[in-house]
């Protein structure tokens, strides 16, 4: 909670002023397709990243009308280092998590980030308060025939 949720916080309270003072901006919090699904084993990890999208929708709310825009990103699974160490350490997670996708792949760091510049970016400027999911399809639900 204190590194996945109050950093975001605090990171707000200290962007939001400048940025008013300097005539607005954009701001793309990391969230996670947990900010949508409740995985098990990890109701910490989700009630952060379901606060960051709550905390991005009232920001967003409260600073639009100070050329503001707050939005979220919700990555699914990512080809980080992070998740390839520990994909390794549990093959068959790995595999199940990845046949769960209909993209059949994790997603690529650069593919998150271009998600992220587009966000921050002037060709998303009527985009306020929403969470980006993406995730290759992990969130989409339903089955495969």
């Amino acid at each position: 909670m204190r590194i996945n949720l109050r950093s975001v916080f605090l990171c707000m309270k200290h962007e939001v002023p400048l940025m008013k003072r300097s005539g607005g901006g954009a701001i793309c919090n990391t969230a996670s397709v947990a900010a949508l699904t409740g995985p098990g084993g990890m109701c910490a990890y989700a009630a952060s990243k379901h606060g960051i999208h709550g905390l991005t929708r009232v920001a967003a709310m409260e600073n639009a009308a100070h050329g503001i825009r707050v939005n979220a990103l919700a990555p699914g699974w990512t080809e980080t280092p992070m998740v390839i160490t520990a994909s390794a350490q549990n093959p068959s997670f790995a595999a199940q998590t990845t046949n769960a996708i209909p993209a059949k792949r994790g997603g690529q760091p650069s593919e998150i980030a271009q998600a992220a510049l587009w966000l921050c970016s002037s060709a998303s400027s009527y985009v306020f308060g929403q969470m980006l999911v993406v995730d290759g399809g992990m969130t989409i639900g339903g089955f495969e025939f």
